[in-house]
């Protein structure tokens, strides 16, 4: 999985999520509270932290996680930690 699989895939994320998304991916930034309870697989986090619109897109979001970006980068607490100090994707 590449950039441009990672901008592709972003279309289907709404638009006030994408920067967010990007930057994690792309850059390895932290994100915001929602996104961090996303990419770590707290589904009641990010249920509690959503907007309507980010609330109405989970299963958008779910569905780029899954084909769009690398599997070490989510999925858990530790895996998002890994990922944000840089470990190899």
């Amino acid at each position: 999985m590449n950039r441009s699989d990672i901008e592709e895939g972003l279309k289907l994320v709404p638009a006030h999520l994408q920067s967010g998304l990007r930057d994690y991916f792309l850059d390895r930034v932290k994100p915001g509270d929602f996104l961090a309870a996303v990419l770590e697989n707290d589904f009641a986090g990010a249920v509690l932290r959503a907007d309507p619109l980010s609330y109405q897109s989970l299963k958008q979001i779910a569905r780029f996680l899954h084909n769009d970006v690398p599997p070490r980068s989510h999925g858990s607490r530790e895996a998002v930690a890994a990922w944000l100090e840089g470990e190899p994707s």
